[in-house]
């Protein structure tokens, strides 16, 4: 594919990326829309080049690191750090290792550039990771908040499910997707508006890992994974052109995929966000029979719904680093806890009970339409 330049549009930002290899546009643009915008032609806020030339790879890393370390991307259970490089112009060198890739900063001029070797896709996650966190960091200085969470919606109506790590939120929101007249939000992170008492919820694109016990309780979503060669880092596209072989090395229990991908295997459509109307705690018990919604206060659905809250055990949602504000806004736990409090007053806050057999018995599925097609 030849190279070219599109503008992704999140909320208020709007960031450019250009490449000299235009399957990492075909690629971007599958991960982010539809809870992304796209444009063409357009002024943006954040510039970003992707670079593959061998050349420049090797003269940059000739230039070795300088000893500093810098935090890049707030992740919910981690952070990653990536040390600083010593540079030869006035930008801000890092190296990626994990994507194998070399990120310049021109933080004055908003403009970022990714070189990597000339041949591969690494450099494909390091583009994503900072498109996000630009995005999430803009949202959080204009007043959002970013939940931990899942999110579908029924109608113009949106459900989140939210806990801890390990709850299980993508189970249920694939249960959800399969048994519900629904369409796919988010898993794992959802942005949250309160803007003039009217609250909206919108999807942040994030890697979707499917692990074996889940994939046991969808037999036709599993078959469906096989058969499609899906993984992160390629285009359905380029997924298809995939030969048996190379497709039986991804196959280890374990798969990480797209949004895009992951709606295709479960056959629904991606919405970009919705109004809330419900919020869902999901909890693993050993009580037999189909799952079980009960009413919760709203009290304790604003304290539990805070203790899930993206990045609240490290007191920092975002890195500082992918910002275009002089400095991040402190952390605010009022302003946080008094978010939480306005959300569960105006939604329907539940407490879902998931035994072994929840999603085998067929009760479940009309349980979830009854309780929650009407909110």
């Amino acid at each position: 594919m030849s190279s070219g330049r599109r503008v992704f549009c999140y909320e208020n930002l709007g960031i450019g990326v250009r490449s000299n290899e235009g399957t990492y546009l075909e690629w971007l643009e599958e991960f982010f829309v539809p809870q992304f915008g796209m444009e063409d032609g357009i002024a943006a806020d954040w510039e970003i080049t992707v670079t593959l030339d061998s050349d420049r790879y090797e003269r940059l890393a000739g230039l070795g690191p300088s000893g500093e370390e810098l935090l890049c991307f707030a992740l919910d259970t981690r952070d990653i750090h990536l040390p600083r490089w010593n540079a030869d112009s006035p930008a801000k060198v890092l190296f990626d290792k994990e994507s194998d890739t070399f990120y310049l900063f021109e933080s004055g001029a908003r403009r970022i550039t990714l070189v990597s070797r000339g041949d591969g896709d690494r450099s494909r996650i390091a583009l994503m990771r900072i498109v996000r966190e630009l995005a999430m960091n803009r949202a959080q200085r204009d007043g959002g908040v970013i939940l931990h969470a899942s999110a579908f919606s029924i109608g113009d109506r949106g459900v989140i499910i939210t806990g801890p790590k390990g709850a299980g939120k993508t189970t249920l929101l694939m249960y959800a997707l399969q048994a519900t007249p629904s369409q796919y939000v988010s898993n794992d992170r959802v942005l949250l508006r309160l803007d003039d008492g009217d609250p909206r919820i919108r999807g942040i694109p994030t890697i979707v890992t499917l692990r074996e016990p889940t994939l046991h309780f969808f037999p036709s979503v599993r078959e469906r994974l096989r058969k499609s060669g899906y993984t992160v880092r390629l285009t359905r596209r380029e997924a298809s052109e995939q030969s048996p072989s190379e497709l039986a090395a991804q196959r280890d229990g374990r798969r990480s995929i797209g949004p895009g991908q992951f709606c295709d295997v479960l056959e629904v459509r991606s919405v970009a966000g919705a109004r809330p109307a419900a919020l869902v705690f999901p909890r693993l018990c050993d009580r037999a029979g189909p799952l079980r919604l009960s009413r919760i206060p709203k009290e304790r659905a604003a304290k539990r719904l805070y203790d899930s809250l993206f990045g609240v055990r490290k007191l920092r949602t975002t890195s500082p680093l992918f910002s275009d504000a002089p400095e991040q806004p402190p952390f605010d736990r009022e302003k946080l806890e008094a978010a939480c409090t306005t959300l569960t007053s105006q939604v329907r806050c539940y407490e879902c009970e998931l035994g072994p057999d929840a999603y085998s018995d067929n009760r479940s599925s009309q349980i979830l339409v009854d309780q929650l097609a009407g909110v």
